[in-house]
């Protein structure tokens, strides 16, 4: 449980570059720029629907008046072909942005294999099976959801409100103008939502990886854990993990839950202020024009709300992706030997060979020499945790020698190229 402990304190000091995060996210979108504009092609008839349904009303309340007695069978008609645009605006925005994210995420995802795969062996030591598991399962499948569904509102409904603001100030500037109080307000909420959501995304990151460390350990282990009795001690160890990752992801839940009812508040409140300007106001202004510019107003919330909505989603992804970054660019094994013939013949020499996991902790080989001559049969004997395995995988490089010199058929491990050696090398 110390582990675990560990890994819950973490995420509270977790510091998020949001900005380097976002930008380099948006490089693997690049190479599917084609994609991308055409989405936003897509979004940009959906966001002409919106003031065109206001317009459309205005026409509607004209017809009412006696106007377009001549031509009443096209507003109708318009009503329908508005819809079609809308529609087929959102199914190309939505099928080219889900182009444009799943070809990015399987990138992403590839190169995190690659890398990963290409790490020397103490990085796998010092990372949990359950945790790397996660990276693939857990922290891709949140870049895809928040991110890709982040970036569809952000240009969906941000094309809406500046479609719908452009009406609303060519109709009346002045009142317009009101909704710029919101800004203020909306920015300090952002803000503290978006410190809440980097916290506890992380946590629950971390606390995922443990849930799958302990479920693949305990797994792989069945049998050890039976004959030993240990499935209650399983069973509680488990049941920890899953209630600290429940602790924190209804906390997200509820920062999320607070936020949106924040923002939809100060939208109504917004409009309240409209409504009644636009009714102190209403012997000032054509009946028709009131409810086209009434309509677009409300029109509004809907897309604000959305993308209030944006920044939260948006976050858990940076989060998830910065992770993924790191592990991308971690070191890679370092593969400095040139030597690839000519054929191994099999003659291995130790010679005061010493090595220790870390410089901390003592050493585990100290000052060991013998030679195995070529087709002989050598067995390691000694207690559990002597360092046989570790001085088998001192021959094929998993680990290189801390002092002394390793040999094979009189050439040093470190000339050797790694897969010419590792090619040369049987592990049963």
């Amino acid at each position: 449980m110390k582990s675990h402990t560990m890994a819950l304190d973490a995420h509270q000091s977790v510091d998020v570059d949001f900005s380097a995060t976002t930008k380099r996210l948006l490089h693997y979108i690049r190479p599917y720029l084609h994609y991308f504009i055409f989405a936003v092609a897509g979004y940009l008839l959906f966001a002409a629907s919106q003031p065109g349904f206001a317009m459309l009303m205005e026409r509607f309340v004209q017809a009412l008046q006696g106007e377009f007695v001549g031509g009443l069978v096209f507003i109708p008609l318009a009503c329908v072909a508005i819809a079609l645009m809308r529609g087929v605006g959102s199914y190309l925005g939505s099928y080219y942005m889900a182009k444009v994210s799943e070809n990015a995420i399987h990138d992403i995802r590839c190169l995190l294999f690659d890398n990963i795969i290409a790490l020397p062996i103490p990085y796998f030591d010092k990372n949990k099976s359950g945790r790397l598991i996660s990276l693939f399962t857990y922290n891709t499948g949140v870049m895809t959801s928040s991110t890709a569904k982040a970036i569809t509102i952000i240009v969906r409904e941000g094309l809406t409100v500046i479609a719908l603001f452009a009406y609303l100030i060519y109709k009346n500037p002045q009142l317009t103008l009101i909704f710029l109080i919101l800004g203020p307000p909306l920015a300090l909420i952002i803000r503290w939502v978006g410190v809440k959501v980097k916290r506890f995304g992380h946590g629950i990151q971390l606390t995922v990886g443990e849930l799958n460390h302990v479920v693949s350990e305990v797994f792989s282990g069945i049998r050890l854990v039976k004959s030993s009795v240990a499935e209650r001690q399983s069973k509680g160890r488990f049941h920890d993990v899953s209630s600290d990752t429940k602790k924190l992801g209804m906390k997200l839940a509820k920062v999320n839950s607070i936020y949106a009812p924040l923002m939809q508040m100060m939208i109504i409140v917004a409009m309240a202020i409209v409504m009644y300007v636009v009714l102190y106001f209403r012997d000032m202004m054509d009946p028709a024009a009131l409810i086209a510019y009434v309509t677009a107003a409300a029109l509004l919330p809907k897309p604000i709300r959305s993308l209030s909505s944006v920044h939260p989603q948006l976050l858990q992804g940076v989060v998830a992706a910065q992770e993924v970054f790191e592990h991308i660019d971690k070191e890679k094994e370092r593969n400095t030997g040139k030597l690839s013939s000519p054929a191994i013949e099999g003659e291995i020499e130790f010679k005061d060979v010493v090595f220790f996991y870390d410089e901390e902790s003592a050493p585990v080989l100290k000052k060991v020499s013998f030679v195995a001559p070529r087709g002989s049969t050598i067995a390691l004997v000694g207690r559990s945790g002597g360092g046989k395995s570790t001085l088998v995988n001192l021959i094929p490089r998993f680990y290189d020698a801390g002092e002394g010199e390793i040999k094979i058929d009189g050439v040093n491990l470190r000339e050797y190229s790694l897969d010419f050696l590792r090619k040369n090398i049987a592990i049963v």
